[in-house]
């Protein structure tokens, strides 16, 4: 098979020359598009990206304004409570309320259905090994999703996005 040199200068190159012309050109096209393509499958990705963030910090920011609502209702129920108390309590009140079957070091070995008095700090009393505990109030939960969601926003926003391969 005669080459493209053997071609033009046998005089019969001139189709050859305007195809292999052609043929630069598609491919020059062709790799640019390639490029073109892999530029906004970036720009795509790091959308869907900050999309992702976005929505975890927009969760986030709707369960702390719930949160706020609640607060300031806790707090307008604790005015009188610390007004009748001589007390100022604040939300700190609202963190745990303990739950089953506590023990007093001062009578550990009281009858079983003996109940440690409500009104005993924590710290004088501890929970029993099996039914003792913390009821975990809504306010508390809250701050704990809020604290989640907006962990997840961080790792989001960290995450490389993939430059090749599939993502």
């Amino acid at each position: 098979m005669k080459g493209l040199g053997d071609a033009y200068l046998d005089g019969h190159a001139e189709v050859d020359i305007d195809r292999v012309a052609r043929l630069r050109l598609t491919l020059a096209a062709t790799t640019s598009a390639v490029d073109a393509v892999r530029r906004r499958r970036l720009a795509a990705m790091v959308r869907v990206r900050d999309a992702e963030a976005t929505s975890l910090l927009d969760a986030a920011a709707a369960k702390r304004r719930e949160l706020q609502d609640l607060e300031a209702k806790c707090l307008k129920l604790l005015a009188p409570l610390s007004v009748l108390q001589g007390v100022e309590y604040n939300m700190a009140v609202c963190n745990g309320q303990r739950t089953g079957h506590w023990m007093s070091p001062i009578a550990p070995s009281g009858p079983p259905d003996f109940q440690v008095p409500a009104w005993l700090l924590p710290s004088e009393c501890a929970p029993a090994a099996i039914s003792g505990g913390y009821a975990v109030p809504r306010s508390r939960r809250l701050r704990d999703e809020i604290a989640a969601l907006e962990r997840q926003a961080k790792e989001v926003q960290a995450r490389e996005v993939a430059l090749e391969g599939v993502a």
